[in-house]
């Protein structure tokens, strides 16, 4: 039975995404099935969410080629929620992409996303996939606060052209840490060669263009808000590695599509050469700030190390750990801010995005599905997203996802122009 959707995978963040799907407005103007590589689990997961029989079951085991292929040719877009990715996410890329489907998964391993650029970005343009990763906490609040500031900034003038000075956003949150991403990080460690490591980490390599090099980031880090007497504090974001990486893809192929063939629009649309982004995670003072940095700093520093690492690694939570109950899902919250500057203008746009709930197994969900949902309606993408390839949510689907978000009443995002002089 052919479906729009395919939700592959049966944990927690399976779980929450096809009950929203399930639950949705717009339900009835779409399909979907669900997959995962246990029947007992599938069926578990009918039984305690009361899906219809309309909702095909599929068993799919994504290390066989055989059944992953055939699951992918009954859809148009693969959610895909089984990580880590680097071993278990570029088949099921492949299957996608050799058929013509899109895909949008929940990585947050540059690694994985600097090897998939590599194998399938151009195979993918030629097919129509289109493959957005990092549709979650990693890395759509990054992404999406970015390419809205810069929009506010465009906007919000007569300047059709106006570019990007720098971007910075802070994240403050309060949640459970994700078993899987602990297990993604433990596995670039442990499975991933060290010059693979460092290379899908250094600046702009997720992009097609390199822009100017990332600064050495302060110990503390301080944000002022414009026209307020309030400035965020904060540290080093774990996973700024990979929502950098991400942006800096959105900035790059921006400017890919306006150095040639440029438009009106890719004009309007490109962050600029002069574009800078940064990003911190906001802590109550500069003693907090000074105190976290040294623990995260330490705490890498031991996973890094082999026998370290394999003495802790039994300690560490699991892939599936994490919130069990609806309570604890929907406690928790997650409140970004992004200041974005101009170049050569005294302008300034501050962008909000906020929601209630567990920001890594709740909020992360809605960003998923409406992610899926938006590459259902390809009327509402450029030419260049419809062509396909390795994209962002930015550059793929930018405004649909804050409409679709907003919409939602789960995930609120707000943009506003600031002008710095009267």
């Amino acid at each position: 039975m052919q479906t729009d959707l395919l939700v592959l995978g049966t944990g927690i963040t399976a779980r929450t995404t096809i009950q929203y799907l399930q639950n949705h407005p717009d339900r009835s103007t779409f399909t979907f099935a669900i997959a995962g590589r246990s029947r007992a689990k599938l069926q578990t997961l009918v039984d305690e969410l009361d899906l219809p029989a309309s909702v095909p079951v599929k068993v799919v085991d994504v290390e066989d080629t055989e059944s992953v292929d055939q699951a992918v040719q009954s859809t148009k877009v693969v959610i895909n929620t089984v990580g880590p990715y680097w071993f278990y996410g570029t088949a099921v890329v492949r299957a996608c992409v050799h058929h013509g489907v899109h895909h949008v998964d929940l990585s947050g391993e540059a690694q994985w996303i600097k090897a998939i650029i590599t194998e399938f970005d151009y195979a993918a343009s030629k097919k129509g996939s289109i493959i957005i990763p990092s549709c979650g906490m990693d890395s759509v609040p990054s992404d999406l606060t970015a390419y809205l500031g810069h929009k506010t900034l465009s906007t919000g003038t007569q300047d059709l052209n106006v570019l990007v000075d720098s971007s910075i956003t802070a994240y403050k949150f309060h949640g459970a840490f994700s078993g899987g991403t602990i297990q993604s990080i433990v596995a670039g460690f442990d499975s991933v060669p060290r010059r693979v490591m460092m290379w899908a980490g250094a600046s702009y390599a997720l992009s097609p263009v390199t822009g100017i090099p990332d600064a050495r980031p302060p110990v503390v880090h301080e944000l002022p808000i414009p026209k307020s007497t309030r400035s965020l504090i904060g540290t080093y974001f774990p996973m700024s590695f990979i929502n950098r990486g991400i942006v800096h893809r959105s900035y790059g192929l921006k400017e890919y599509q306006h150095i040639t063939a440029p438009t009106k629009e890719t004009a309007r649309a490109r962050y600029g050469p002069n574009f800078k982004y940064s990003e911190f995670m906001v802590t109550s003072s500069r003693a907090t700030a000074l105190f976290v940095s040294f623990t995260m700093l330490i705490g890498f520093a031991a996973i890094a190390i082999a026998p370290i690492r394999a003495i802790i690694k039994p300690l560490l939570p699991k892939s599936g750990h994490g919130p069990k109950t609806e309570k604890e899902l929907h406690s928790g919250f997650l409140e970004v801010t992004n200041v974005t500057s101009a170049v050569g203008q005294d302008l300034q746009a501050i962008t909000t995005f906020k929601g209630k709930g567990d920001p890594g197994y709740y909020l992360t969900c809605f960003m998923l599905a409406e992610s899926g949902l938006a590459l259902l309606e390809p009327e509402k993408l450029s030419p260049f997203v419809r062509r396909g390839g390795v994209l962002t949510t930015a550059v793929a689907i930018g405004d649909q996802l804050v409409e679709r978000l907003n919409k939602s009443g789960k995930i609120q995002i707000e943009s506003r122009l600031i002008k710095s002089t009267a």
